[in-house]
């Protein structure tokens, strides 16, 4: 009885151990997904602003220097 206790035991102590490993690794592979999808979205953004954004800073960037040059 106190045999099978002690296995008992030691059996949960080693579930837990490996869950705990299991709940680490799966934090882990829940950041790489985010950081992968955030990569997506900023990709896309870039794709689909780029040539907008960079015509409005040559924009800006002309006229800053219009207003210091004279």
């Amino acid at each position: 009885m106190l045999a099978k206790l002690w296995i008992d035991m030691w059996t949960a102590i080693a579930e837990l151990k490996r869950m705990s490993r299991d709940e680490e690794g799966a934090g882990l592979v829940e950041y790489g997904m985010l950081v992968a999808l955030i990569a997506v979205v900023v990709g896309i953004a870039v794709t689909l602003f780029g040539t907008n954004l960079s015509t409005g800073w040559n924009t800006l960037a002309t006229n800053v220097s219009t207003w210091f040059a004279t």
